[in-house]
């Protein structure tokens, strides 16, 4: 691991220079001169869009380059590789040395994101920026951080909290508990909420507000059964009427939707998403690379708009085989950038986080909202709430299925990877809740253990 920190020290000061590639190379600690960036609002601003822009560096299934999608999506019950490969351990939850790349890719990565964001904190604090910038630059760095920090936990459990830029004490620090992450996580966000405005930075959803920062602490509160803060964070978005959902399906990953409320934008505009270029075949005669599982296919009821629009069937080989085509475009005309959050997910958290409050009529409200939007009938107010959360689980597979890992998360959740995993996969342990650490890096890092049933 503790290689990775020699890197030039944040992306900005590559990307501004016109660099594609991420350098990393043996530097010495004061090789980054952070006066010369933070000395006012336009190079902090293209500090703080180098940051973002980072994660599009490194190529396709990587942590924001789709990877966060399709290897889940294979860990849970979502998707297959259409050909064999050494992604099948993925399929099978059964993770070996042979992915230690793919692993290593996550971790590695991960941790210079991390760096990134730990270099925009500590410029800013250093500056003599207007108070307002400085503001702007450390609750995006926050914001950053902490969507990172929120992957990399859920994906391996408990990881190092690093939070600096000194990579020589980095390097070789312990993992720290899952639950004294999420705490950092959650304190860093709620700063972040009080520094960041309603208002997006340049106009454009490629940066966070106020209400990206809330919808990730909503997403981490309710997967950590924070229910009282998922509930408050959801519902103080949804009651912004900033956002709205969109009544056409096809609209919902469009650039300029109404219901997206933050996402990312590709740097070399070759195409538009990553995500197109897994699953949208090249062209009429190709398979997809990616397919979708036909128990999710085959459990969408018959007027349910978002099987039609969110999925396509195509004969392979005399196979019919379903891929997602939440995002269509694979042209070099930019019209769909990368959704990291979307207000149907805040209804949906905000759904669940009342049936724990003991609300279901609240609830329903809620998974109306969305039902109606797919064409489907309105539960009744009297509707069980055991039944009520069959439909909210059902809801959720269905409304956010083949999108950064959603599923898998949900099924650890709700304690049902047992259930649903070990009936589905010969290979299947209950260990196998939190993926492999990579190898590599604990070769690297003797202060590092592996989790349970990796040994």
């Amino acid at each position: 691991m503790n290689n990775i920190f020699y890197i030039i020290g944040i992306c900005s000061l590559v990307l501004l220079q016109g660099c594609k590639d991420f350098l990393t190379v043996d530097l010495p600690k004061d090789q980054l001169n952070r006066a010369n960036v933070f000395t006012d609002k336009s190079t902090a601003h293209t500090a703080l869009n180098g940051m973002y822009g980072l994660t599009q560096q490194f190529g396709g299934g990587r942590m924001f380059t789709g990877g966060l999608t399709i290897y889940p999506g294979m860990y849970a019950d979502e998707l297959y590789y259409f050909t064999a490969s050494n992604r099948d351990e993925f399929l099978e939850s059964n993770l070996t040395q042979q992915n230690d790349g793919t692993l290593a890719a996550f971790w590695i990565e991960g941790y210079q994101y991390i760096y990134a964001a730990n270099s925009c904190i500590e410029g800013a604090l250093d500056s003599n920026l207007d108070e307002g910038v400085k503001n702007t630059i450390i609750g995006e760095a926050y914001f950053m951080r902490s969507l990172v920090y929120y992957y990399l936990t859920e994906l391996f459990g408990d990881v190092p909290l690093v939070l600096s830029t000194d990579y020589r004490k980095s390097g070789t620090m312990a993992r720290a508990a899952k639950q004294d992450v999420v705490k950092k996580i959650l304190t860093d966000l709620q700063d972040a909420s009080h520094l960041l405005e309603a208002e997006y930075r340049d106009g454009v959803k490629n940066s966070p507000n106020r209400y990206a920062v809330q919808a990730l602490a909503a997403r981490v509160a309710l997967q950590n059964g924070e229910d009282q803060l998922a509930f408050d964070h959801a519902d103080a978005i949804i009651r912004s009427d900033i956002y709205e959902l969109e009544s056409e399906l096809s609209k919902v990953f469009l650039r300029e939707s109404k219901e997206t409320i933050f996402q990312l934008t590709r740097i070399n505009q070759l195409f538009n998403t990553w995500e197109s270029t897994f699953f949208v075949p090249a062209n009429s005669s190709s398979s997809p690379a990616y397919v979708l599982q036909q128990d999710l296919v085959h459990s969408f009821a018959p007027t349910d708009k978002r099987r039609s629009a969110w999925i396509e069937g195509r004969l392979y080989s005399g196979e019919q085989l379903y891929h997602p085509t939440k995002y269509k475009a694979r042209t070099t005309v930019l019209t769909e950038d990368y959704v990291l959050f979307r207000l149907a997910e805040q209804y949906l958290i905000r759904a669940e986080a009342a049936l724990r409050l003991d609300r279901p009529d609240l609830a329903i409200v809620d998974l109306n909202k969305i039902r109606s939007r797919s064409g489907l009938e309105k539960l009744a107010l009297d509707t069980l709430v055991a039944d009520l959360w069959k439909l909210l689980l059902t809801e959720r597979r269905q409304e956010l299925f083949a999108e950064l890992g959603y599923r898998w998360f949900d099924l650890k959740r709700l304690g049902k990877a047992d259930e649903v995993l070990g009936a589905l996969k010969p290979k299947w342990k209950s260990t196998a809740v939190h993926w492999m650490i990579p190898w590599s890096q604990i070769r690297k890092n003797p202060l590092l253990t592996q989790n349970e049933g990796y040994e």
